[in-house]
Order: structure tokens, then sequence, then C-alpha cells
């Protein structure tokens, strides 16, 4: 998949070198292993120049602006500081999804449009990192994200940690994947950058149905200033340097516009997210501003788009574990971009591409350990005492820095835990639906004098529709309702025991036919001690949608083993 609209005109860098004789560096297989990938003895910056003279710069070539009539479709996705990070595995208490969940998560997406409506973007530190990718020393990452379709990818500082040698052997054969940089140069006399580049600044890509209005989208590399220096050893990084994001940017801001014509600006950013923040404001108070950043570098996890005048700013997380997506639409006649942004996090139930699978199987060690889907996982047993036919549907442990899918207030993940600082009755809630036949079952623990609640909750807060069900800790275990902007709660829970702070209980909340609730919290070191709430309420509480919250007044509480059923029914 490679929808680039390439310049016809195309012009050697240092045209003034174009008389002497091209000096060609040998080219090791893409398969080669460490050992095999020796050069011959030859200056690095003679290796520069040869690379320099191979690397086709484009110039700007005036185009027509695109007809200023209907709408276009298109999506981006995007990842960042993937690491050649090809398969499943574990990795200092991180699960890594592998490459194959990657694959079939684009696939899917490519599958519901058409070739020229998805752009696939990567924001830098794609191929060094992983033992996986060590032995192929990038090769076998630049494969995948050939066969992947990849379209353009700006620079990180790890693409140099292999050294300049083999950094230029990777790039020349990287096509017809475009690696842009706009601020990646030549360095100069006395250390000096220079205005030499070394690689294309941008690309021009038009996206849309074949048979329909086009966008012409502009995809600008650029890193983080001086990234050179990021690099362990500095001889790998022998004769280049790198210019100040925002100042490049707005040297080419605009020729490209009244040349290329873009309608949309996209930069791809290895900078870090705080860094892309200020590129962003840069950026607006120069009076050049761009549609969206796509970061890398910082390995950040967001929940939605940083918005810095009309800029979108995003990142997407580390190691292939998740994707951004973009769903874009622009109106060619009102020039109006419309933004709407997301975040596909995996998890082990997500597919994986089989031919992906294939062709990992001389890298990735079948012995790699992995983790089981939640539909593998058989329910907590006590969930079956009350339920019929219970299944997992979702599991999340929160052993990783963030999660998608949630948003919270005063509430953090802290190892392997997500903890509520209560005040105000801050706390978390699922972005998700929940409805008859479906529940969560969750573990906690609480701090002496804690008062909070979990519920399912219907209906804006505050309103005549606004309905709750679920338990109350205050003083004792009770049942938490409400219908409207009345209380019906109080109630404690029956059973035979009472919960107690500092120990770890499980919760399960139920939503059965007809407007019929369960609530059941048990000691999981031992079931047998379990208090619960049944109501019955009727239709006036049926056929609705729910979400599941938590919120905190005072006290510390933490979560964890999150769990999504779906069940049968009743016992």
């Amino acid at each position: 998949m490679q929808k680039i609209i390439k310049l016809i005109a195309l012009v050697f860098l240092l045209a003034a070198c174009s008389d002497s004789p091209t000096a060609t560096p040998t080219v090791v297989p893409l398969t080669a292993t460490p050992t095999a990938t020796a050069l011959p003895p030859m200056p690095l910056d003679e290796r520069l120049q040869a690379f320099m003279e191979k690397m086709l710069i484009q110039t700007p070539m005036p185009r027509e602006a695109l007809p200023a009539e209907g709408v276009v479709e298109f999506q981006v996705l995007h990842w960042n500081d993937f690491h050649g990070e090809l398969g499943e595995h574990v990795i200092d208490g991180t699960w890594v999804p592998g490459a194959a969940r990657l694959a079939a998560f684009v696939k899917a997406e490519e599958a519901k449009v058409e070739p020229d409506q998805v752009l696939l973007l990567d924001a830098g530190d794609w191929y060094e990192g992983a033992d996986v990718s060590r032995p192929s020393r990038g090769a076998k990452a630049l494969e995948f994200y050939k066969k992947l379709g990849v379209d353009a990818i700006t620079l990180g500082n790890h693409e140099f940690f292999y050294g300049m040698p083999r950094f230029y052997q990777l790039i020349s054969q990287a096509s017809p994947i475009d690696i842009l940089s706009a601020n990646f140069r030549r360095q100069g006399l006395n250390n000096i950058c220079s205005d030499q580049r070394i690689l294309n600044p941008y690309q021009i890509y038009e996206m849309g149905k074949a048979q329909g209005p086009k966008v012409r989208v502009a995809v600008i590399g650029v890193s983080i200033r001086n990234l050179d220096a990021l690099v362990y050893n500095e001889t790998w990084t022998t004769g280049i340097c790198f210019q100040t994001p925002a100042g490049e940017i707005i040297k080419i801001y605009d020729q490209l516009m009244e040349t290329e014509h873009p309608d949309v600006l996209v930069v791809l950013s290895h900078s870090g997210l705080e860094e892309d923040l200020k590129i962003a404001r840069d950026l607006n108070t120069a009076g050049k501003p761009v549609d969206i950043i796509i970061g890398g570098h910082s390995h950040s996890w967001i929940e939605a788009p940083e918005i810095v005048g009309n800029t979108y700013v995003v990142t997407a997380g580390e190691l292939g574990r998740a994707v951004g997506e973009f769903d874009l639409r622009y109106d060619r006649v009102s020039k109006l971009l419309d933004v709407k942004w997301k975040q596909e996090i995996f998890t082990a139930c997500s597919p994986e591409d089989p031919d992906t699978l294939v062709f990992l199987e001389d890298t990735v060690s079948a012995s790699l350990p992995k983790q089981q889907c939640a539909a593998n996982i058989p329910p907590p047993e006590k969930s079956k005492e009350y339920l019929n036919g219970v299944r997992l549907t979702y599991i999340e442990s929160f052993d990783g820095p963030s999660v998608s899918g949630w948003w919270s207030e005063s509430a953090k993940i802290k190892d392997g835990v997500y903890e509520i600082l209560g005040k105000n009755w801050n706390g978390i809630s699922r972005d998700k639906l929940f409805n008859e036949g479906s529940g969560v079952i969750v573990d906690f623990t609480y701090t002496q004098g804690s008062v909070f609640n979990m519920f399912l909750e219907s209906g804006d807060w505050d309103t005549d529709p606004y309905k709750r069900f679920g338990v109350q800790v205050e003083a004792g275990t009770k049942m938490d309702m409400m219908a409207g902007k009345k209380w019906f709660g109080g109630t404690n829970l029956a059973g035979n025991f009472i919960p107690r702070p500092n120990t770890a209980y499980s919760l399960m909340l139920a939503l059965l036919p007809e407007g019929e609730f369960l609530s059941v919290i048990w000691d999981p070191t031992n079931p047998s001690k379990t208090i619960y709430h049944h109501e019955k309420i009727g239709e006036t509480w049926s056929k609705l949608d729910w979400h599941f919250n938590i919120g905190a007044n005072i006290g510390t509480i933490t979560f964890d083993n999150y769990r999504e059923i779906k069940f049968d029914g009743m016992k």
C-alpha cells in the first residue's frame, strides 16, 4: 500500500559533487547476521557522501490546488517507539503484544475502506532495542514494515545504535517507505550544523476514494534537536547533526504551502510529548500552524489529544502496544478538517495476523512467554454460584503505565493497581456500555476510614432519568441505589462477614433481565465469606445502558484484576 504522489523533479542534494565518481557502499543483504555486516574500511565521511548521493532529495514542484468541491474521509494510523518488538513476550513486567497483532489490526482497518484512504505512519525508534531484532540488526523489522505497507517514518535516536554504516544501509533500502526529516543535517566545519539535507523533509500523499474528491496531505518529519547527542557512542553519529524542529518547519512552510498546496499538514515527530507541545506553540506563534503532530520518543500514554490552538498533538505509548487512529473528514468547500482520535490498545485477545506469524517463525522463539486471552480464562467460582453460563470477555490487570477506555480524576496506575485518592467523590469510570446479561468483577482494598462507592449508573447525574445500583463503603458495606435525585441506599449487604480495611476483596455487579440487579462481595482467600444484595425493581429499570464507576470521598482505594463478564441468567 503506497499512496505517494511522487514528485516529478528529483535532484541530488550535492550537485557540486555529481561530476565526481560516485562512491557506492557495499550493500549487506538484509538477512545478514552481525558477523557478516563488515564494510570496506572507508572513512565515515565518504560513506555519508555516498549515501547522500544515492538518496534523492525532492525539489518542490508547482502544482495546482485541488478543486474546491466535495468531502473526503480518510484515516491516519500511527505508532511510535516500536523498537523492533516483533514477538509477543513480557519484559520487566510489561506485556509486549508483538507484530502479528499490529498487522492484524492494520489489515482489518484497511479492509473497511479503499486503499488510498489509510495512511500508516511511525514516529521513530522503530528497529533497534529488542533482543529478537538484534541478530538481523534491524533488517527483519524493515522487512515487516514493508510487508505492512508503512508509508512514512521519522528518525529516532535508536536508529543510530547500530552505527552509521548500518544506518546508511537500512535507510537506503527502505523504499517504498519514506524516511523523512526536515532537521537532519550534515555537520559542517568546526562542528557547526550545515544546511545540507540528508533526507527529504516531507512527502505529499493524496488520499480519498478512487472515484471521488481527494485531499492532499503533507507529512513533515522532525526529531528533537541534538538527537545525535542521545546516542551512547558519539562515533556512531559522526558527520551528522539535528537543527531545531520548529525552526526548520518554519523555513520550509511558506514554500510548501505556496508550491504544493497541501490541505492537511501532519508533523511526524520524534521529540517527546512535551517538546511536541512546544513545537505546536512555536508554530502557532509564528503563524505557521499545522493540523496534527504525531509524536514519539517519550513513550507517553494519553487518553485524549492535547490541543494547542487548532493543532492536535498525540502519541501512542510504546513497543507496539497501541495504535493511534485518526478518523478525518475534510470539506473541500469550507476547508474545514473534522478530527476524531482514538487509541487501540492491544490485549491478549486481540487477533494475530497468520501471515505475520509465519513470517516471524525464523525470528521469534516459540518459547517466549505469552499472555492468555480472557476468553480462555475461567471466571471466579464464586460467580458461578449466582449466575449461569458466566464467561469473561475482558481483563485488565493494570500492569502497564496507562490503560485505554477509562476516565479518571485523582486516580493513577501505581505498582500494578489503580489507586484513587478520595476527595470530593473523584474516581474512575469505564468508557463502555453494559446492558442486561453483563457485569463486572473487580478486586479492591481500602484504608481505614475510607468512604467510597462502586456502582453501575444509567443516565445523567442530577436528572430525573438517572439511575444507580451498587455498594457503598462507609461505616459498613451498604446497598447504594438512586432514582433521579433520590437516594434509596443504606441497607447493609446480607451475609456472614464484615469487610475490613487493608484486606483484599472481590466485587461482582451483575445486570439481570427486567430491571433485576445483583451485587456480591467475597473474600477471595476464603470465598465462603460472602455478603450480597439482590434487587428486582422492574421495567422502568430495564433495557437501559449502564456505565461502571468508582467514586471516593475519603481514603485511599486500590483496584486490580478488573474483569467484564457475560452470563445467561441468574440461578
